[in-house]
């Protein structure tokens, strides 16, 4: 909207000043002062709005030279003789010219390495998060669990697995197909997250098997939580596609101190 508003204001007198009074003087003024408005905002809503990443504060920091450059031009043009030949209106103009082309080099590749990273962490999610359950896959599992087992043999505090199966699985498949099969894992999911603690890792191990990563819980606790989830899952039947289908699980429970799991 700004640049809709400061376009409109421009255009008047760079028609004015180039067919009927012809200055380039007042042009390069004008046009600066255009610049000048919309590159102060932008370096603003840069530095204050926006997450500071590395691609950003690049930007800003180019908004904010062209900014101070762009004003120390207005404040040259003012003073200095009118300019006759545009091509010909010295060192600073020229060096304003050389510096709208780097402007937008530099910023066309921080916007390429702004895609790039976008792109690289939505590569990363895809890797690790399981795209049928929305939880952590296999391959995320193996690299948090290397991680937490570390932090609890430093530490010397129990961690706890749990592995839960889906009981006869395959009869939901056969009897009501493959898509009834898929809601089935995607609510049964949903349930066990809803009954984890905040800091417990959720993984699908594969097919109808998951498991729980629970960070400093001993073995009695890990009991516990594992009655909870099986209790959650068999208090209420789940409806998938108009059916009402009664769940259960087994579950197997590990503990140790990151070095053994027993």
């Amino acid at each position: 909207n700004l640049s809709y508003i400061l376009m409109s204001c421009y255009l008047p007198i760079f028609i004015y000043f180039t067919y009927i009074e012809p200055s380039t003087h007042w042009r390069i003024i004008a046009h600066s002062i255009i610049l000048i408005i919309l590159f102060a905002f932008i370096t603003k809503e840069l530095f204050t709005t926006y997450k500071r990443q590395s691609f950003q504060k690049f930007i800003s920091n180019i908004f904010l030279f062209c900014t101070i450059f762009i004003t120390y031009r207005l404040f040259w043009t003012l003073f200095e003789t009118t300019p006759e030949n545009f091509m010909q209106v010295g060192v600073i103009h020229g060096l304003y010219l050389l510096s709208q082309q780097l402007l937008f080099i530099t910023v066309s590749l921080a916007l390429i390495w702004n895609a790039c990273n976008e792109l690289a962490a939505e590569l990363s999610v895809q890797a690790s998060i399981d795209p049928l359950t929305n939880i952590y896959n296999r391959r995320a599992l193996e690299e948090i669990a290397n991680k937490l087992f570390a932090q609890a043999r430093r530490e010397q505090t129990k961690i706890s697995v749990v592995l839960i199966d889906i009981d006869n699985f395959k009869s939901f498949n056969d009897k009501y197909g493959h898509q009834v099969g898929d809601q089935v894992l995607i609510k049964f999911s949903q349930r066990l997250q809803n009954n984890l603690r905040s800091y417990d890792v959720l993984a699908r191990y594969g097919g109808e098997e998951f498991i729980v990563i629970l960070p400093d819980t001993q073995l009695s606790t890990a009991h516990k939580i594992a009655e909870k989830l099986r209790s959650s899952l068999s208090s209420s039947a789940f409806f998938v596609n108009e059916h009402e289908l009664v769940i259960t699980a087994s579950f197997g429970i590990s503990t140790g101190q990151g070095a053994e799991i027993k």
